[in-house]
């Protein structure tokens, strides 16, 4: 891993046990025992029971006591939900039966271990910054383009969350604010999702009479002008959504995963950089754009890394 230097001041890192990663899925929860270097011992995965709470809460806790092993000193989940690190509840989630629930304590409970909760896309940042394709960089952020559009930014080794740890959702960064509607329950207009995600590719890939976000990427890396086309609609509005992030958060690095942003990451990666370079101050502009290196296990990756950052709760909120 990168390495105690990689863990902000007060943070008190684990760095000699194994930890326990789950990352939960609308469709699927994926879970790993980690070693310290990010290696993943042993794994298991099931499909999401979203019946109610208790069901998928009792899933992640069978999951960590088959992987729990000697040694094993905390579990870590992401979930593709607003998180607030005061209370350890999970506010809201589009794609799960859970609004509200104390699911720190229940789960500590459940497991016996220590348990750290956040978002699936800051998941997925600690993971490409510490063992993926930022490793090495002080400054980072991804960008997780699926279905729809998440991530996370990494200042000094740590996750920055903003105001009771809820942040960051960068999906949700406005690129036009006379756009379309956002995608699901979101009310804003003009957001990065709308553009870049998985979904967005898709209807535009339909609207153009090419397919969807699979047949678009395929048919693009033959030549197809038309998905060409739509791809790099999609690459250039990605890129005024990293002028922004680049001008805000200045990263050495911004890395792109997600199952889409992987899978088109060399017809994106481009034109999305032109953009950064022409519209971006410097020297905010300089700042790399790669494919992550982590794929589908990132957000587990990232889960278990919670525990050894030791957390990062408020104390309080103001």
């Amino acid at each position: 891993m990168a390495g105690a230097a990689a863990h902000a001041p007060g943070y008190a890192a684990v760095v000699s046990e194994t930890v326990i990663g789950v990352d939960v899925g609308g469709t699927k929860i994926l879970a790993g025992r980690l070693a310290v270097d990010g290696t993943v011992e042993a794994e298991r995965s099931v499909a999401t029971d979203t019946s109610g709470a208790g069901a998928l809460l009792a899933q992640i806790a069978q999951l960590v006591h088959a992987l729990r092993a000697d040694g094993t000193c905390g579990v870590g989940v992401g979930f593709p939900a607003t998180v607030d690190q005061v209370s350890g509840s999970l506010v809201t989630a589009v794609n799960l039966p859970l609004h509200e629930v104390a699911v720190r304590d229940r789960l500590a409970t459940a497991v016996a271990l220590p348990v750290e909760l956040d978002n699936d896309g800051n998941c997925a940042a600690l993971a490409e910054h510490v063992h993926g394709a930022a490793k090495g960089t002080r400054h980072s952020v991804t960008l997780t383009l699926g279905t729809g559009v998440g991530g996370g930014a990494v200042n000094e080794g740590a996750l920055l969350r903003g105001y009771r740890g809820a942040g960051l959702e960068l999906g949700h960064i406005v690129v036009d604010r006379n756009g379309p509607p956002c995608q699901g329950a979101c009310r804003g207009h003009g957001h990065l999702e709308t553009y870049c995600s998985g979904r967005a590719v898709a209807t535009a890939g339909v609207a153009a009479g090419v397919g969807d976000a699979h047949v678009v990427v395929a048919r693009a890396r033959a030549g197809d002008a038309v998905a060409l086309a739509v791809v790099e609609d999609a690459a250039r509005a990605l890129g005024v959504g990293l002028v922004t992030l680049a001008n805000v958060f200045g990263p050495e690095v911004i890395v792109l995963g997600g199952g889409f942003g992987e899978a088109a990451a060399e017809l994106l990666i481009p034109a999305a950089t032109q953009v950064l370079r022409e519209q971006a101050l410097p020297p905010m502009a300089s700042a790399r754009v790669v494919a992550a290196r982590l794929g589908n296990e990132a957000g587990m990756i990232g889960a278990g890394e919670l525990v050894r950052q030791g957390g990062a709760r408020p104390t309080h909120a103001s």
